[in-house]
């Protein structure tokens, strides 16, 4: 079981999310089997394999397992736990990757609560809940309360940990994203300039924390009328996916980029690829970015097919 787990973050460290979920998979299975599922070491499998179910977008089991393992942690070691405010936190940031960003917000503000009543002020977890909770104002048009949070944030960080901290760039990410988030794209375009230099000097070129912001990045430079840059944009893509290349996201946006470059039948190889991963599990974004492709290369009953795919795929799933 020690090598199954140690084989799986081998393929998480190497972005192969779709091998390290199977080998996941299985060692929660064994030791559900061998010890019960309030066991440590079960419990910890299944963090893992919440985790792992994250990165592939699998957001509803991720959710489901989370909240097992959240109330098994409250019977077995209380609810202000340092391994059940992660469970916590971690549920929170699954109810924000599905939408639900009220939810999110309730949860972390009730892990902020939990740490201040425990640790103090000067927890810095509690900066952390902090900058998720503003990431949910965005989402929920209070831009300027969350851009506000995020400023003095990324003071607090840059005066605590230092500016090329790993906590400090994790805030000017969340801080860019957010100005775009609101529409302030120029400060958004600065800011993600910024990081990104950052990352690359103090956690390398390969991280995964970099690499996450190039393809965020990279997706504005695409997408966003008056600031696409389709040259920069296909740089930063080509990057992620090259030190990642099983990573589905990085793919898809890589995709993007060749589409808007005009590299028609690489972007369909590439958002084939993002999609093969994911066991054909896309979404109506993957599958309208196809059918233009399979338009441009003049096929027209593929982008048929895919168009009525991402319609279908948008019915299901409105947000």
């Amino acid at each position: 079981i020690g090598t199954m787990h140690e084989l799986a973050h081998s393929y998480q460290a190497i972005n192969r999310p779709g091998e390290a979920n199977r080998l996941l998979q299985q060692v929660f299975d064994r030791l559900h089997g061998m010890f019960g599922p309030d066991h440590p070491e079960t419990l910890k499998a299944a963090h893992c394999l919440a985790k792992s179910l994250i990165s592939l977008n699998r957001q509803p089991e991720a959710r489901d397992t989370l909240k097992v393992i959240l109330e098994q942690q409250r019977a077995s070691l209380g609810h202000d736990d340092p391994a059940t405010l992660d469970t916590m936190s971690r549920l929170a940031i699954t109810y924000f990757k599905l939408g639900e960003y009220e939810v999110a917000a309730d949860r972390h503000k009730e892990v902020l609560q939990l740490r201040r009543a425990r640790f103090g002020e000067n927890d810095p977890a509690i900066l952390a809940s902090m900058s998720e909770i503003a990431l949910c104002q965005a989402q929920l048009q209070r831009h300027d309360e969350a851009i506000e949070t995020l400023t003095g944030l990324l003071s607090k960080f840059q005066d605590i940990r230092g500016a090329d901290h790993r906590e400090t760039l994790n805030i000017k990410n969340n801080l860019a994203k957010t100005c775009w988030t609101a529409g302030r794209i120029e400060d958004a375009v600065r800011h993600y300039e910024d990081a990104i230099d950052q990352m690359e000097k103090s956690l390398g070129s390969e991280d995964r924390m970099t690499l996450g912001c190039k393809a965020y990045y990279a997706w504005l430079l695409t997408t966003i009328p008056d600031y696409q840059n389709p040259d920069r944009a296909l740089e930063l893509a080509k990057e992620s996916v090259r030190t990642a290349p099983g990573n589905p996201w990085h793919l898809r946006t890589l995709g993007a980029a060749q589409l808007r470059n005009g590299q028609f039948n690489e972007a369909i190889d590439s958002l084939k690829r993002s999609l093969q991963i994911r066991n054909d599990l896309g979404d109506c974004t993957d599958f309208f970015l196809l059918s233009i492709a399979e338009a441009k290369r003049g096929h027209r009953d593929d982008a048929m097919f895919c168009y009525r795919t991402a319609v279908n795929a948008m019915d299901k799933n409105p947000e």
